[in-house]
């Protein structure tokens, strides 16, 4: 059985756990070493390369997403994903357990949240939708093509109305729109623990796809490739100085609907599972507490008290 890890109300105990749920690990002087050579020189190699496949594909993926049914804009986002996966130093991805047939009926896709490679993996896999944040929406060329791949964006602060939103989805959506890509922990950890699953993924009566995702690298000697706190884009230039990086998925049995259970009962089974997968803990922490362990890190600015009177 998992075990459970809380974060507990006192300051000191509270910083050290969600150190241990979201903390990245640093290099050692070799490792400082190996990113100046080969480091650099692979960054300037991939950037360029990158560079020129982006001037040609963003606008091909621009045209595409506008003119084309959402099967040809899949197809190519496929394509696109697995460039990106190799240009960040995911030379290979290795895969374990009995691979997922996706039912006629539709299915939502889970796993554990460690970084910004699973997205391009799921989507090379499986051309899911996605629920994402609602701030991805402006972004060029990713925000639109977003919308013609019918992915549902999420205000995280309001905390209501995407479960109606993942609903509405299975609900209107053709056949070949009922691929949903949903992360039940709502921020990415290190991949020491699971993080508290929400229970929006398990409402629709379909089946949910479990995966467990591990991220290998040599500990002090290459740049840690969880992405938990800090900014994107540092985060992809340091995948890109990595040699190699390594992402292993782990097919898990198929959670079927079960009328009986509710939403959050199937939410923690599917949660256990995953964890006892990994070998990891469960722990008992979520968004809010990533964003108070940003703020003590210095990433975020602390939020001004409001007047009692307010």
């Amino acid at each position: 059985m998992a075990d459970y890890a809380r974060l507990e109300e006192k300051g000191d105990a509270r910083s050290d756990l969600g150190q241990e749920v979201f903390g990245m690990k640093k290099l050692n002087w070799i490792g400082c070493v190996l990113v100046v050579f080969p480091g650099c020189v692979l960054l300037v190699i991939r950037l360029v390369i990158l560079v020129v496949l982006c001037a040609i594909f963003m606008p091909l993926t621009l045209v595409v997403a506008r003119c084309c049914r959402r099967s040809v804009v899949a197809a190519l986002m496929k394509f696109n994903s697995r460039t990106l996966l190799f240009m960040f130093g995911f030379l290979w991805i290795r895969r374990t357990g009995k691979k997922h047939k996706v039912p006629e009926d539709g299915c939502v896709i889970v796993s554990n949240h460690i970084g910004i490679a699973e997205i391009m993996w799921f989507t090379y896999e499986y051309g899911a939708a996605f629920v994402a944040k609602a701030a991805y929406r402006g972004l060029p060329v990713a925000g639109e093509v977003g919308e013609h791949m019918d992915y549902i964006y999420v205000d995280q602060t309001k905390g209501s109305g995407a479960s109606d939103a993942v609903l509405r989805f299975f609900a209107e959506g053709r056949s070949d729109r009922r691929r949903l890509c949903i992360f039940p922990e709502g921020t990415t950890t290190n991949g020491k623990y699971v993080a508290e699953f929400r229970s929006g993924a398990f409402l629709p009566p379909v089946g949910v796809l479990p995966h467990a995702l591990r991220l290998t690298f040599c500990e002090g000697y290459q740049f840690d490739p969880h992405y938990t706190v800090g900014k994107v884009h540092w985060h992809v230039l340091r995948l890109m100085c990595n040699v190699w990086n390594c992402l292993h998925v782990e097919y898990l049995p198929t959670a079927d609907f079960v009328s009986s259970l509710e939403p959050r009962e199937r939410a923690e089974r599917v949660r256990k599972t995953i964890a006892e997968a990994l070998d990891v803990s469960l722990a008992e922490a979520s968004w809010p507490d990533k964003l108070e362990y940003e703020t003590r890190l210095g990433y975020l600015k602390p939020k001004a008290a409001k007047p009692k009177n307010a």
